[in-house]
């Protein structure tokens, strides 16, 4: 009788899938969890960052406004106070200020000394210029526009220097004039061109002693236009009717521009 070996097995060990699994699992949890911090850190530093440029842009809009605010309040200030300038000024004064506002303009400064200097000793401007003139320059100072223009003092002594006397030789007035003893009667307070010393002068009328404007043309007093008010008058509507810009080749770009007596010019 034949004997039956019998063979002992191994039981077969089944190993748990999900046991297997487990290290890797975790691995990838903990990368998916990092993962979401990464995204919430970085959601929160973009929302701060956000919150900081919004807030930084908030601050720089309140400082447009305010800056906006205090530039409109200085400027109705500034309205304001030309307006209140503008109040106390002479109606001639106002006129005059309109014409500026339509044609170039510009000033003269009170000490601007002529060219060539006096030609003779210096002499007393008061008795022949009228508290109306006075008055004027004192508001506005020695101004222009393109058409006519308010010499300043030593330039008006220096034009009526050259103003000769009617009915007398003129060597004889410039005798007078050299020694300091001539009685000046004209004084060119004002020109539209001042070659061939042309232009407007204070002086006595021929009616009597009363101050008035009289016509220059080539050094020689021509014929009396009126008070001074009368006069200015008349030359204001002319500039304010004419254009501003005849017989004007300057460049726009110059301050000067317009300047019809060219005082300035080198």
């Amino acid at each position: 009788m034949s004997r039956r070996t019998v063979v002992e097995r191994k039981p077969k060990v089944i190993r748990n899938p999900k046991a297997k699994a487990k290290p890797h699992a975790r691995a990838t949890s903990a990368a998916r969890a990092n993962a979401k911090a990464k995204a919430r850190a970085k959601s929160k530093t973009s929302a701060k960052s956000t919150s900081k440029a919004e807030a930084k842009a908030k601050a720089n809009s309140k400082s447009t406004s305010k800056a906006q605010a205090k530039t409109s309040a200085k400027s109705k200030s500034t309205s304001k106070a030309e307006a209140k300038a503008n109040a106390k000024r002479s109606p001639l004064a106002a006129a005059w200020l309109a014409v500026e506002k339509k044609r170039p303009h510009g000033e003269y400064s009170a000490d601007l000394e002529p060219r060539a200097g006096l030609a003779y000793p210096d002499f007393d401007l008061a008795p022949l210029c009228p508290p109306e003139y006075t008055k004027l320059v004192r508001e506005l100072g020695y101004r222009w526009v393109s058409g006519l223009g308010f010499l300043p003092p030593r330039w008006i002594k220096s034009e009526s220097m050259a103003i000769g006397a009617s009915g007398r030789a003129w060597q004889d007035v410039v005798n007078e004039r050299e020694a300091g003893t001539h009685v000046y009667q004209f004084a060119m307070f004002a020109s539209a061109d001042l070659g061939d010393t042309n232009g407007f002068a204070f002086g006595p009328s021929d009616e009597g002693d009363e101050i008035v404007v009289w016509n220059i043309e080539d050094s020689l007093a021509e014929s009396e236009l009126g008070a001074f008010e009368t006069w200015l008058a008349g030359e204001i509507r002319r500039l304010a009717t004419s254009r501003g810009d005849e017989d004007e080749d300057e460049d726009e770009d110059d301050a000067d521009a317009g300047d019809p007596l060219c005082l300035l010019a080198e």
